[in-house]
């Protein structure tokens, strides 16, 4: 999985946090797992690369797959995180 990002500020620890899920036809949810990126403290668009070895998952067809991703800083002051997917 590759992600540009950049931060509009370096102060503080800023990651990004990646979460695959299956959405069921019943409206409910299954995280299939979440990791988090290094520190990302580069106010230009650089890559992130993540590479993800996790086992095989069961889905059914009326399953779908998503992906969320999750900004998260220890800054003091607001931090703007901007991804290009």
């Amino acid at each position: 999985m590759n992600t540009r990002v950049k931060v509009s500020g370096s102060m503080g620890t800023t990651q990004l946090a990646f979460e695959a899920f299956l959405y069921h036809a019943d409206t409910t949810e299954t995280t299939l797992f979440k990791i988090y990126s290094y520190e990302i403290n580069n106010t230009t668009y650089e890559t992130i690369r993540q590479t993800i070895s996790h086992p095989t998952y069961s889905c059914l067809a009326t399953d779908r797959f998503g992906v969320r991703i999750y900004g998260k800083t220890t800054a003091n002051n607001n931090i703007t995180i901007s991804t290009i997917v």
